[in-house]
């Protein structure tokens, strides 16, 4: 039955002429409630039709690791051929180390008119990238780090009007304050775990093994290893936009154990990312940037005992996965 409630009311009075008197009689004027659902979704639903390859069998776990893609000036070519070993490996766990998007317009570089509206396109791009993974390979744990580009959103608020920051929409004790970029990104719909929190974040892998994005960025020399210079665990990060591997070892009390750093480096577009190289011709298209900077994606095979980190180069050749290169 449909609940109804009163909307109006109102006196009717009549003369009767064969009693010689008034009489008043009460109107009553009602409309049905709408059925309000318990969730609103303020956009269209994602919709994904999983993959039907079939997931490796391993003794380890595998987790693949891709580096800073900083949405709107990722390599689109790159992210592809990520793509290509998430299928080939199927992984346990795809953990994207931070910096996913770069929102421009908040950051301290000289800003640019070609970046108007580039926030929602960030959003909108990172999200069907994130959807098209969890397409290919559906049972993946997905895991992605709030890295200080990430940050900027949150920042530019707290410049302005900080109390927006915790804003949500009204009786939604239980949702993601409206303006926070897991609520933005729509992570729920994907079932991705944003690791939140930066500088401070980490994602234990093992109980041995961490991952977050980082705040060291060694200009001169390795910066894995400055960063586990100071741990006596395994670390993967990004931030530093270098393909590394290293490994330090170290005793901890009598027991001599072998850590190791790993970065996959960055799949943003070296030439259109923001940098104090950054420059135009007098035409205004972007000039060639020279970094030291290199893509791959990280591979880690582990368990409880081991752990066996690589990277696969990503180049103007494609893949190399091992000793198959995918072109691309």
């Amino acid at each position: 039955m449909t609940e109804k409630r009163l909307t109006k009311e109102w006196e009717v009075s009549a003369f009767d002429r064969e009693s010689n008197e008034w009489t008043t009689t009460m109107n009553h004027a009602y409309e049905a409630i709408p059925d309000i659902p318990d969730f609103i979704n303020q956009a269209a639903p994602t919709r994904i039709t999983p993959s039907r390859r079939t997931k490796p069998t391993t003794e380890h776990d595998t987790t693949l690791f891709i580096g800073d893609t900083q949405f709107p000036f990722q390599n689109d070519r790159a992210l592809d051929l990520a793509m290509v070993a998430v299928k080939e490996f199927m992984p346990g766990c795809i953990t994207f180390c931070g910096d996913d998007i770069d929102a421009p317009n908040f950051s301290s570089f000289e800003q640019r008119s070609e970046w108007a509206g580039s926030l929602q396109s960030s959003l909108d791009q990172f999200h069907e990238y994130l959807s098209r993974i969890r397409a290919e390979s559906p049972d993946s744990k997905i895991v992605v780090h709030e890295g200080n580009h990430n940050a900027r959103i949150e920042r530019e608020v707290r410049r302005y009007n900080g109390e927006l920051i915790g804003l949500k929409r009204a009786r939604s004790e239980q949702e993601l304050s409206v303006l926070s970029l897991g609520f933005l990104m729509r992570f729920d719909e994907l079932g991705v775990e944003y690791v939140t929190g930066y500088p401070n974040a980490e994602y234990w892998h093992e109980d041995d093994i961490k991952s977050f994005h980082g705040t060291k960025a060694v200009t001169r020399g390795s910066t894995m290893a400055s960063v586990i210079q100071n741990e006596t665990v395994s670390c993967i990060q990004g931030h530093s936009n270098r393909a590394e591997i290293v490994y330090r070892t170290l005793m901890v009390g009598r027991e001599e154990r072998q850590i190791f750093g790993m970065n996959p480096g960055t799949t943003c577009d070296f030439d259109k990312i923001p940098s104090g190289k950054r420059a135009d011709d007098q035409y205004g298209n972007p000039t060639k940037q020279r970094h030291n900077w290199q893509t791959a994606i990280g591979v880690l095979f582990h368990n409880e005992e081991t752990a066996s980190p690589h990277l696969l180069p990503i180049t103007n050749e494609g893949i190399q996965i091992f000793d198959k290169l995918y072109r691309g």
